[in-house]
């Protein structure tokens, strides 16, 4: 039995090595990652003379995280130097290897991302001439670069053909304030429809550029109109919707049917023609007859540009097509030129009888049956009935008709 000091307290106990060896490694550890805040950074961890920075980003009115908004902090010195990182599912971010020296910092929702958060720079500035410098220091991390996002506006509408009244997808829509420090842009889906989110209170100016999507489209403003000065501007309010700003877009006249050609290929025969069909509205239309090599449209030339054509003997032998296009106040249409069928290929005309009247050896190459031949009588068609149904041979018998 072990005797206890005078004083009665218990001797002190030396604390085991290997449980001193876990203790310090696991501080070591934590340290590493970030949990001493505003610490250094273990050696090597940071490239020699750069630092990062990170922090968190959450809605302004309910201080929910927010995923997928874009954080970029742009070198004050160097304003190409920029760095981007995207927030993940807690709202947190970090940008590394920032070389040393001062930054401004955007937070904004990603075009395209769906999100609906007015963009900002740190700490809570609505312009980069008003934001606060972060100082990136040598391998360090510094924390707490955080941004709370205030709910934007939304302009959503429809864009539809004016020819035909379907909709158009893939135009792309862009709203830019009339100061010109905010611009968003958005493409319409299968249905036409769009919305354009992230927009400060304000007045904007819609362009609708189907550029992207068909050629056979002219962009205009809201209310069709050509120039943005002519054009009405559209109000904004943060955490609302403003609906209703559609667009019909004008266009060139795209070709629906062909044109046709009326009449008979045949030398001295009179051809006309029945004009093709266009969308958006032609203003003018161009109609050229064309005299081409067997049925190769790049072989056509022009012969004629009226209403009617006269075949002539130098047609025979070849097609004849025609040649259109179509214009309107937006331009030529789409195909530039569109041909009819051809013709059949031109024939010379029918030989005259000759001197003794009768009948010429071949038919016309039309394959039309002559005209000249005589019609039998009805005494000439009784007879031969008569000869047909009278009784032959031995057995015959006299009969009447």
């Amino acid at each position: 039995m072990k005797r206890l000091p005078k004083d009665g307290a218990a001797p002190a106990r030396a604390a085991h090595p290997s449980r001193t060896r876990r203790l310090l490694a696991l501080l070591i550890a934590c340290t590493a990652l970030g949990g001493v805040q505003g610490a250094s950074a273990p050696a090597g961890a940071l490239a020699a003379g750069t630092g990062a920075i990170k922090g968190l980003v959450t809605v302004s009115e309910t201080k929910a995280a927010i995923a997928g908004v874009e954080v970029c902090a742009q070198a004050t010195a160097e304003p190409s130097a920029q760095q981007c990182a995207q927030t993940n599912e807690n709202g947190e971010y970090e940008i590394a290897a920032l070389s040393v020296g001062q930054y401004e910092v955007r937070f904004a929702a990603p075009e395209g991302s769906g999100l609906n958060y007015l963009a900002q720079f740190y700490s809570g500035r609505s312009s980069k001439a008003e934001a606060d410098p972060v100082t990136v220091v040598e391998g360090e991390v510094t924390p707490n670069i955080d941004a709370a996002l205030e709910t934007g506006g939304t302009i959503a509408g429809t864009v539809t053909s004016a020819a035909t009244k379907a909709a158009l997808e893939g135009v792309r829509v862009c709203a830019q304030s009339a100061a010109r420090e905010t611009e968003r842009c958005a493409n319409t889906d299968a249905e036409g429809h769009y919305a354009i989110g992230a927009l400060p209170t304000g007045l904007y100016q819609v362009h609708f550029d189907p550029a992207a999507a068909s050629d056979s489209y002219e962009g205009q403003y809201y209310e069709g109109q050509t120039t943005v000065e002519a054009a009405q501007a559209v109000p904004v309010t943060a955490r609302s919707t403003t609906t209703g700003v559609d667009a019909l877009l004008q266009g060139v006249p795209v070709a629906l049917l062909k044109p046709a050609i009326v009449g008979r290929a045949i030398e001295g025969q009179t051809l006309s023609f029945l004009a093709g069909t266009w969308t958006n509205t032609p203003t003018s239309l161009s109609d050229e007859w064309g005299r081409c090599d067997g049925t190769v449209i790049e072989t056509c030339h022009t012969i004629a540009t009226t209403p009617t054509y006269t075949l002539t003997s130098a047609d025979v032998g070849h097609t004849i097509r025609i040649r259109e296009q179509a214009s309107n106040e937006y331009g030529v249409g789409i195909p530039q030129y569109l041909f009819s069928p051809p013709t059949a290929v031109v024939a010379a005309p029918a030989q005259p009888a000759g001197p003794s009247g009768t009948s010429p050896a071949s038919g016309p190459s039309s394959g039309v049956l002559s005209t000249t031949a005589n019609a039998a009588t009805a005494v000439q068609l009784k007879a031969l009935l008569a000869s047909l149904l009278a009784p032959h041979g031995k057995s015959a018998r006299s009969a009447r008709c």
